[in-house]
């Protein structure tokens, strides 16, 4: 779906999911990563994208069948055994920065 929306704007599927999690009201940005020049000039496109509202309704209509994380925001960063736990410092203090 995201690809004939990124095809009808003639912009990248990624143009497409950062216009729309931009437009949400509680977002203020996004952290995104270019590896090549093209890649970065790919995702700036996203600053002239505007989703007409028909693309805004299909987009939340396939959003909202997908269950999003359960308790609070942070009860990933809590379960030791989770996926973000791998990606987070855990007792930085005790160590020092960086520490395992």
């Amino acid at each position: 779906m995201l690809a004939s929306f990124a095809a009808a704007h003639r912009v990248s599927v990624a143009a497409v999911a950062l216009r729309y999690v931009l437009d949400r009201p509680s977002v203020a940005t996004v952290i995104v990563g270019a590896r090549t020049d093209a890649h970065l000039a790919d995702l700036l496109s996203v600053t002239d994208l505007r989703l007409v509202p028909a693309d805004i309704a299909a987009i939340d209509a396939v959003a909202s069948q997908v269950p999003g994380p359960v308790g609070d925001c942070y009860t990933l960063e809590r379960d030791p055994n989770g996926p973000h736990t791998l990606m987070n410092w855990k007792n930085q203090n005790l160590r020092g920065a960086g520490a395992p």
